[in-house]
């Protein structure tokens, strides 16, 4: 069983508090939330610490919405919606920010900014058995649109390859998402730490040792991690599946994720259970005639061990009267 946290009804959250509430606006919000801010803001707001009211007020009240107000004046307002979101302990940022934007009065920009929106689209580089860790709620689903799943969003892996490596390839990204989503057991961070001497230990032992093979000396390593850190210092979010192709690239080790990626056998389907054995004891139903011995063999069955028993009884009276 999955121990990600569950999907969550944007709208349904929003409308506790704004019945009426703007859903293009609320699709907006849940874009910036969960896929546009490459910092990862914590998907809960803690109004009690001021650090929180500090991001809030500089990233979202004046970067985003593009406030102008006073840091007072903009605290305030983060306070009243911290009090009018007391009733209860999942504060949802969406919801946060939806109540922000409406007492600015800048739901009507968000709306127009999610009407501006391209159609969401499936990344192209997933392949099928890691597809499963990205999709979002089935087509037709009520308010589908509105709903993400609270993990990490989506992530065109080619794109973010592409930004360093416009000619990348896609086998070995495939690969590389393989290895960094699905074959790693320790559950690596999804982001690079570069700054880090431990982050910098774990990928030279583990990536470039362990699974690109490398001899090199660990100043060597070191180097060409620093390079690669170096050449994303561009953005707050080193992709760890980005950083691994520009260090593969590096040492000419491209190739045998792509291999991987070939190699890869479709997963495999589970055959059907036949419908008797939901039940797992009680047995095929009346007359059924396959999946699983029929009424008439578990009569006969039956029939046969009783009889056996009754010979048994005769012999041992046969034996005691004799």
């Amino acid at each position: 069983m999955s121990n990600e946290a569950p999907a969550i009804d944007w709208a349904v959250d929003v409308q506790r508090y704004v019945p009426a509430a703007d859903t293009g606006a609320i699709k907006a919000l849940v874009h910036h939330c969960l896929v546009t801010q490459k910092t990862r803001e914590a998907p809960l707001v803690s109004f009690a610490k001021p650090a929180e009211t500090r991001s809030v007020r500089d990233n979202f009240c004046k970067k985003t919405l593009g406030l102008t107000e006073s840091d007072g004046a903009l605290d305030a307002a983060i306070a009243s919606v911290g009090t009018r979101m007391s009733d209860t302990t999942s504060r949802h940022r969406v919801t946060a920010y939806y109540l922000l934007a409406e007492h600015f009065g800048k739901v009507g920009e968000l709306a127009a900014a999610a009407a501006a929106m391209p159609p969401a689209r499936v990344p192209p580089i997933l392949a099928p058995w890691a597809a499963d860790r990205f999709e979002g709620p089935p087509p037709g689903t009520a308010g589908a649109d509105l709903m993400l799943a609270a993990e990490a969003p989506a992530i065109d892996w080619a794109d973010d390859v592409k930004r360093y490596v416009p000619a990348a390839d896609n086998g070995a990204i495939a690969g590389l998402v393989r290895h960094c989503l699905v074959s790693q057991k320790t559950r690596e961070a999804p982001l690079v730490s570069f700054g880090q001497p431990s982050e910098t230990r774990s990928v030279r032992e583990n990536f470039c040792k362990k699974t690109l093979g490398l001899t090199e000396s660990d100043g060597a390593l070191d180097a060409a991690i620093a390079s690669v850190g170096a050449r994303m210092s561009d953005t707050t979010s080193r992709h760890r599946v980005t950083a691994y192709y520009l260090l593969a690239e590096h040492f000419g080790k491209l190739e045998q994720f792509a291999a991987t990626a070939a190699a890869t056998p479709p997963a495999p389907v589970a055959a059907p259970l036949a419908p008797w054995a939901a039940t797992m004891f009680d047995g095929p139903p009346p007359s059924t005639a396959s999946g699983g011995p029929s009424t008439d063999l578990m009569f006969a069955a039956a029939v046969g061990l009783s009889g056996g028993a009754l010979a048994l009884c005769a012999a041992v009276a046969s034996t005691a009267g004799g």
